[in-house]
């Protein structure tokens, strides 16, 4: 029985750490992303349309080593075929972190719901939602919506 309970203590111990890495890992690209963008909004300053934050912001990353899909269609899987939900989320970063953008200077709620939807059919756990309309550059800037400690 003490062999059965080591080896379950052991597994559970790798799910954890496994886990923790893969936290870890989407945090870090989350600060690179979110400097970034604070490095967009200082360069281009604020009232431009949202199109030209997201260029910018792709360069920016890509520049400091990430893969960026950008206006990537989005989709899930049902019976083993994919389906387009007729979405696009305007950056995606490394497949791990998701990005939404908004030149408004005030998130609304259905922004956050909309980047839950997104995340539950991409089954990604974090999501970033940057606004380039606030007057800070990063006080308010960037809101991270966090699904790893969110129980399915």
């Amino acid at each position: 029985m003490t062999i059965i309970a080591d080896r379950f203590t052991h597994l559970t111990m790798e799910l954890t750490t496994e886990h923790e890495m893969e936290k870890r890992e989407a945090m870090m690209m989350s600060d690179g992303v979110t400097k970034a963008a604070a490095s967009v909004r200082r360069m281009l300053g604020p009232n431009l349309p949202k199109s030209v934050y997201a260029m910018s912001l792709a360069y920016e990353l890509v520049r400091a080593g990430f893969s960026v899909e950008q206006d990537k269609p989005l989709t899930y899987v049902q019976d083993n075929a994919g389906m387009d939900c007729g979405c696009r989320v305007d950056l995606l970063v490394n497949n791990v972190v998701l990005v939404e953008l908004r030149a408004a200077g005030e998130l609304v709620p259905a922004d956050m719901m909309q980047m839950r939807t997104y995340l539950a059919l991409t089954g990604l756990k974090i999501g970033l939602l940057v606004d380039f309309g606030v007057d800070a550059v990063q006080r308010d800037m960037v809101h991270v919506v966090d699904l790893f400690g969110a129980s399915a």
